[in-house]
């Protein structure tokens, strides 16, 4: 186990992304509106379910990475981020798969907020 941000969850890093147990919530989000609880509970089941395709797809973790920016968790959202870009990769996708992915990652990555998201 390694602490990956004070403000954050207590992570355990596994083949670079981020585990929390299968029920638990990660404190960050627990402190915010339920909007974002069910949000994460919901990306949570996408996640899990995602894993035990053949073929995980990468957008969930996309999900997941916006729901950990808006809470301030960069260093979790860069994991799930970093993941997505592993999935997409994985399969030979073609050009305009990629670009899609690293189109939808630029504005997170530079800094910038997602279509919709909140601040608190």
């Amino acid at each position: 186990m390694r602490l990956v941000n004070p403000m954050c969850f207590l992570c355990v890093s596994l083949v670079g992304s981020m585990s929390y147990g299968e029920d638990a919530v990660p404190a960050p989000i627990l402190r915010r509106p339920p909007e974002v609880v069910a949000a994460w509970n919901e990306v949570s089941i996408l996640v899990r379910e995602n894993e035990l395709l053949d073929n995980p797809l990468p957008e969930p973790y996309v999900a997941r990475g916006d729901v950990w920016r808006s809470v301030g968790c960069h260093e979790d959202a860069l994991a799930d981020y970093l993941k997505a870009v592993e999935l997409a990769t994985a399969n030979n996708p073609g050009l305009a798969e990629k670009s899609r992915l690293l189109s939808r990652l630029h504005q997170p990555l530079q800094g910038q907020p997602c279509e919709g998201e909140i601040y608190w």
